[in-house]
């Protein structure tokens, strides 16, 4: 989230609660905390509190994380591409020649009972 998203938060709940005072330290404190959250769900958080609370909320009452990234459906689009470049060329390989040496080694009395 960017300061002008963590400001416009700050001033979402400023408008909605009269008690609740715009400083500084204020800003400063909260967009510290918000800078890694996603501004859409902050919102839907804060739009439900307002909706339910006569209290203005803590950062924690509309936290809304990140989704992490997962990393194992890059890599493995990132293969498929590879395989699919090398099909192109001409590269016939099975799954075996993709295979580590040390797997290779470790497995190679069922790959001959296999053949």
């Amino acid at each position: 989230m960017t300061e002008e998203q963590s400001l416009e938060i700050l001033e979402h709940i400023a408008a909605a609660y009269d008690h609740f005072k715009l400083s500084e330290k204020r800003v400063n404190v909260w967009s510290e905390q918000l800078k890694n959250m996603d501004f859409k769900g902050v919102l839907h958080n804060l739009n439900k509190h307002i909706g339910t609370k006569k209290f203005p909320p803590t950062i924690a009452d509309i936290a809304a994380k990140l989704p992490e990234k997962n990393k194992f459906l890059e890599e493995q689009k990132d293969w498929r591409q590879e395989v699919q470049h090398a099909r192109a060329s001409g590269n016939q390989k099975t799954f075996m020649d993709y295979l580590s040496p040390d797997i290779k080694a470790k497995y190679q009395p069922l790959i001959q009972e296999e053949k």
